[in-house]
């Protein structure tokens, strides 16, 4: 799995549910040698139960965690729903905001590689828009030494400046038109990704001429 990766700076996951998004990003993040500390928006705690670590629930706790260079940051505490909240979404959308700001402070304190995982992030953009806190994380965080890891079923609700951002493809299963359509101008064939097993994936490099192929050993996303 490990020499399946290329190593961009902004890498796009994308899959069905259950394809084995998670699992890849985790195994990207722990076969990345000399990175300084892994942040993840982690908002039901499973990244933290997979990594065998205690989830972060407040700022406190979050900023402890950065001296064992692992932080899953649950936000339930720290943004729950009100009763204001006529949509679903709104609590999470504020706390991954926070997340990023955050993240963006963080990383400007020293030098050396950080990995960041926003897992779905199909959930906090639209395909018109991105939040302010985000779009900086992505626009400036390059020179302070991130790797962005980037997940999403559904690729066609992602904003095309996110997408275009990629420098990394890697696909797991998909079937919906829809998200098909958008791999496609990614540079995946449909067929393909359509045809794909569970657990299975193509990497696609998009700053220069480079693709392969593999599956997930011990595959359990």
């Amino acid at each position: 799995m490990q020499d399946a990766f290329l190593e961009p700076q902004n890498t796009l996951i994308v899959g069905m549910q259950r394809s084995g998004k998670t699992s890849a990003s985790l195994r990207l993040m722990l076969n990345s040698p000399g990175t300084v500390c892994n942040f993840i928006f982690d908002e039901d705690s499973q990244c933290a139960r997979r990594l065998q670590i205690t989830p972060c629930y407040t700022l406190k706790e979050c900023e402890a965690a950065l001296a064992g260079r692992w932080v899953c940051f649950n936000p339930d505490m720290m943004f729950p729903a009100g009763p204001a909240d006529k949509n679903i979404l709104a609590p999470k959308r504020r706390a991954f905001c926070w997340f990023c700001a955050w993240v963006y402070e963080v990383i400007q304190r020293g030098n050396g590689r950080k990995l960041v995982s926003l897992p779905e992030i199909w959930q906090f953009c639209t395909p018109d828009s991105i939040p302010a806190e985000f779009s900086v994380l992505c626009q400036k965080g390059a020179k302070f030494g991130i790797h962005l890891i980037m997940d999403s079923q559904r690729p066609d609700m992602v904003n095309d400046s996110v997408l275009g951002a990629s420098t990394e493809l890697i696909c797991f299963k998909l079937l919906s038109p829809d998200a098909l359509a958008a791999v496609k101008k990614l540079g995946a064939d449909p067929l393909e990704v359509s045809s794909l097993p569970l657990g299975s994936f193509i990497a696609i490099n998009r700053l220069r001429p480079g693709r392969s192929s593999g599956k997930l050993s011990g595959f359990g996303a």
